[in-house]
């Protein structure tokens, strides 16, 4: 993370996960950045935002994430935001994870999100002009 030099902000709503990533922070003695903690009831608001547009399960992580995003910065482009099996690819279908440090498959995320409606309604921002899906493999 050293080409990021400013402000890492962890949504407080994990315990657990914050404390995963303090460890790691100091595993790679990452000076560059800054670790900000995030208001505990943030995570709350956010879902209850959501909930009051019909969302019935939990927001994953990433759209919490991508819901700070739009609050706070002037540009928001998504990279890995798919809720299919299968990666886009025209050569190859390839099994895609969908949790950062687990191998859990889409059909078990079902039960705590709805990745799908997520999905649907960051379509919507990016035909809105608000924000920037990018699919694909990254060229980066």
């Amino acid at each position: 993370m050293s080409e990021y030099k400013g402000l890492l902000w962890l949504p407080c709503f994990s315990t657990s996960l914050m404390e995963k990533c303090i460890e790691v922070i100091k595993i790679y003695n990452l000076t560059e950045n800054k670790m900000v903690l995030g208001y505990p009831n943030h995570y709350q608001k956010v879902q209850d935002f959501w909930e009051s547009r019909g969302f019935t399960k939990r927001i994953t992580t990433g759209f919490y994430l991508v819901s700070v995003a739009m609050s706070s910065c002037r540009e928001v482009h998504l990279y890995g935001f798919w809720p299919f099996s299968q990666e886009v690819d025209m050569h190859t279908m390839k099994s895609i994870p969908y949790h950062y440090f687990e191998n859990m498959e889409v059909g078990k995320s079902k039960n705590f999100h709805d990745m799908h409606s997520e999905f649907s309604v960051l379509l919507q921002l990016h035909l809105l002009g608000i924000l920037k899906i990018h699919v694909g493999i990254c060229e980066y």
